[in-house]
């Protein structure tokens, strides 16, 4: 084997592999944490910001956020 093929590896669709498994990696669990740590700060913004310009910062950074935690969740899928 060669050691690209241990660094990189393209990633498949789960009906691909031949043997599947239902863990979750703990880099997966860590980034999960750190969007929940975002929208929780994000949260205290908008609490102390009761107003229309606090609320569009909030709800574009959350929509940043959530795209961005939602996409990385769909390719770790695969």
């Amino acid at each position: 084997m060669v050691i690209s093929d241990l660094l990189w590896r393209r990633p498949r669709h789960y009906m691909d592999v031949d043997e599947t498994h239902d863990r979750v990696h703990w880099v997966e669990l860590f980034f999960d944490l750190v969007h929940v740590v975002t929208i929780f700060i994000l949260g205290n913004y908008l609490s102390h910001h009761l107003g229309w310009q606090g609320f569009w910062v909030f709800t574009g950074l959350f929509l940043a956020i959530f795209y961005a935690w939602a996409d990385s969740s769909v390719y770790n899928s695969l």
